[in-house]
């Protein structure tokens, strides 16, 4: 049941206590606000759409929670002729979490409407859904449609507004993805020569003050086609400092998927790494690393300045924070969760050199250590899967949840330095911690910086907001030097408070200390 307050809110006295939620990281919140929402327009005898809804929309656009756009949408969809905005941000919302063929449809008619301004949105978002196809297709012939078409959608906007420079940028990416590929473009003679023209001529208008919120951004991608990485690092130390996750993550994916750019070669290895210490400053941001390429320090003087040097060194210590962590997999390759390498000296000195760190519940509970699979995948080249060769200490997962396995750690790579201290509580801005692990089963060490504050601690567990997902149970958990605080194990919406009544949505994390401190105590100091 949705309580009477909610349903009875007007548009604005809810579009105030949805901007409140949103603000406060109020998931909960923003989503029975939403769901009120909805069953009032399901319920209404007038089905019209409200103007404020559309304010609504482009506000949970604004905080990157599409699954609520898509729900609010989805609802307004069925009101009495909903206007193409309503269209469009459902669209957009499909293509954000993959659903690409059902974007076109609902932007196949949207691209047939009457306002310029509208048709001009939907055909950049129509080419970005077919861009999505064309990078995800295997077949030459079904990409090379899927490039056409996209290049279609971008092009005819551009060629039609030489000022919309967000469609011509994309327009010249992939043209000169065409050419790299030798892949043919209908009514193209030389791709690369009509890609660079347009590079070029959407350099000189953002150079004259074109491009808008994303001029930074388009500036950026029009460097890199036409070689001028120095102006490119310029405009992401002068313009994109105060950049939200969402736009400079959407420029490391066209970046990395469209333009090909690798951190292990130039233009990629002085562009991509500081880009990428920007984005992880950002509340918001989620980031998947190879953790193989050295970094270079011209591209972070560039971007940072003075503090070039420290920032690099920050980023630098985070791969070889990656490099630790291991993905856990059972029989089969069945991902079942993560782990990291400590020196055995800092849980117990009868410890092997080395040792693994994990949940109980992924082994000995989900996987035997007998079967399973520990691969380092944060390596350059993963090595082959490597397996635990004993279990020397666990505690249950009602208690501890902690396993503590012997491996033949893999050579050339750092062990994660251990936190002398816990941060502050109550510190402004609040101290942040940072979950580094492999969600999902994923095939690369992701790091989510997302409402990363830390909530509290006792003397055993740590409670904070980091956003973790399946599998990343077994993850370090590690403070602002990369330190590691706690072994991450579970998280709810519902979370005990460890001080005080009531509960929140947290995470939680076992306290090294704790673990040291119980290993102290069961085992005898001679013994591993």
């Amino acid at each position: 049941m949705r309580a009477p307050e909610e349903l009875s809110r007007s548009w604005p006295e809810t579009a105030r206590a949805l901007e409140v939620a949103l603000e406060e990281r109020d998931e909960d919140g923003a989503a029975r606000l939403v769901g009120a929402l909805v069953a009032r327009l399901d319920g209404a005898e007038d089905a019209g759409t409200a103007p404020e809804a559309l304010d609504l929309l482009e506000l949970l656009r604004r905080h990157r929670r599409l699954a609520l756009v898509e729900r609010l949408a989805e609802a307004l969809l069925r009101t009495d002729a909903p206007p193409p905005a309503v269209h469009r941000h459902y669209a957009q919302a499909l293509i954000e979490r993959g659903a690409l063929s059902a974007a076109v449809a609902v932007l196949d008619e949207l691209v047939r409407g009457s306002d310029p301004a509208e048709v001009a949105e939907a055909r950049g978002l129509l080419g970005r859904a077919h861009k999505e196809i064309f990078l995800t297709l295997a077949s030459p012939l079904r990409r090379r449609a899927a490039l056409e078409r996209a290049l279609e959608a971008y092009g005819s906007v551009y060629r039609a507004d030489p000022t919309r420079l967000w469609h011509g940028t994309n327009t010249a990416a992939l043209l000169l993805r065409a050419a790299r590929e030798a892949c043919p473009v209908a009514g193209v003679d030389d791709p690369q020569a009509a890609g660079l023209a347009i590079a070029a001529d959407v350099a000189g208008r953002v150079a004259a003050g074109g491009g808008g919120s994303w001029a930074w951004a388009i500036g950026i991608e029009s460097a890199v086609a036409l070689g001028r990485i120095d102006d490119a690092l310029a405009l992401l130390r002068d313009q994109a400092q105060d950049a939200g996750a969402f736009a400079l993550a959407s420029l490391r994916r066209q970046l990395v998927r469209v333009w090909e750019l690798r951190p292990d070669s130039p233009p990629g290895s002085l562009l991509l790494p500081p880009l990428e210490a920007l984005l992880l400053t950002k509340q918001g941001a989620e980031l998947s690393l190879t953790a193989a390429a050295p970094t270079s320090g011209a591209g972070f003087e560039k971007v940072f300045g003075a503090e070039g040097a420290q920032t690099q060194a920050w980023f630098e210590d985070l791969l070889r924070r990656c490099r630790a962590v291991a993905r856990i997999d059972g029989p089969y390759a069945r991902p079942v969760g993560t782990g990291f390498l400590l020196r055995g000296a800092d849980l117990h000195p009868a410890l092997p050199a080395v040792v693994l760190v994990t949940n109980a519940h992924v082994v000995p509970d989900a996987v035997a250590p007998e079967d399973a699979v520990v691969t380092f995948l944060g390596l350059g080249t993963p090595l082959p899967g490597l397996v635990v060769r004993r279990l020397l200490w666990s505690s249950p997962a009602g208690k501890l949840d902690t396993a503590v396995l012997e491996i033949d750690p893999p050579s050339g790579v750092d062990v994660n330095p251990v936190a002398t201290r816990m941060p502050p509580l109550g510190a402004s801005p609040p101290s942040r911690v940072y979950v580094v692990g492999h969600p999902m089963g994923s095939g690369a060490v992701r790091v989510t910086i997302r409402d990363n504050d830390l909530l509290d601690h006792d003397d055993t567990m740590v409670h904070y907001r980091a956003p973790t997902e399946p599998g990343s149970s077994g993850s370090p958990v590690f403070d602002d030097r990369w330190r590691v605080l706690a072994v991450h194990h579970r998280g709810l919406d519902a979370m005990p408070r460890l001080h005080g009544s009531g509960v929140y949505p947290a995470n939680e994390g076992v306290q090294l200390g704790r673990i040291r401190a119980d290993m102290a105590a069961e085992l005898p100091r001679g013994e591993g």
